[in-house]
């Protein structure tokens, strides 16, 4: 009985963890702490543009972490149909501008041993987009190499637009439709309005 208690109770401690995760009022500014990695810390962060970005990959343990993969299919404006029921509250995909915006200040760096993005707000904050590779035809590419995120922004009904960039290549993250199509599974770097 105690050690079924005990389950529970970390079962629920556990849930409560990652229910909390990407929620606004656990959130940052610009003078909270930065980790050892210059990282701002929280689970939200502005960086004073016209959203606020989730602080890791969704469904990732931490900022370095690759999360999960999804495909792009709209079922609302603004949302990938198959991510619809992991987010919370106000949390939503990110147009295109708004992924331009948080392209615009960056430089390519490995943090804790994982190669990635560093992206600087223009109010000193940061955040770290990894390397975690895309899915196609069912296998997991470009883990390490390259970095992809999807945009709410559909180009055409098998087509949308995400960023990518090629870290082995030098090429810096960037907008475009050239990730192939639709049905490639890649990761979600979430926001949520201001």
């Amino acid at each position: 009985m105690k050690k079924s208690f005990l389950l529970l109770c970390v079962a629920l401690t556990v849930g409560a963890a990652m229910m909390a995760s990407c929620k606004k009022d656990n959130g940052n500014n610009p003078s909270d702490p930065k980790d050892q990695y210059g990282l701002t810390i929280g689970t939200f962060v502005d960086m004073g543009g016209s959203v606020l970005w989730c602080s890791r990959n969704l469904d990732a343990d931490t900022p370095f972490g690759n999360g999960d993969f999804y495909e792009f299919s709209t079922s609302r404006e603004g949302q990938a149909s198959d991510i619809d029921e992991r987010l919370t509250g106000t949390w939503r995909v990110p147009t295109k501008e708004e992924a331009k915006e948080l392209l615009k200040n960056q430089q390519r760096v490995t943090l804790n041993g994982v190669k990635g993005y560093l992206f600087t707000g223009s109010n000193g904050n940061t955040l770290f987009v990894p390397c975690a590779g895309k899915i196609a035809n069912g296998k997991h590419i470009e883990d390490g190499t390259s970095a992809y995120f999807w945009t709410s922004s559909s180009l055409s009904s098998d087509r949308a637009y995400s960023a990518d960039g090629e870290w082995e290549n030098e090429k810096e993250m960037e907008v475009s439709s050239s990730t192939g199509p639709a049905f490639n599974k890649l990761t979600l770097r979430v926001v949520m309005d201001k």
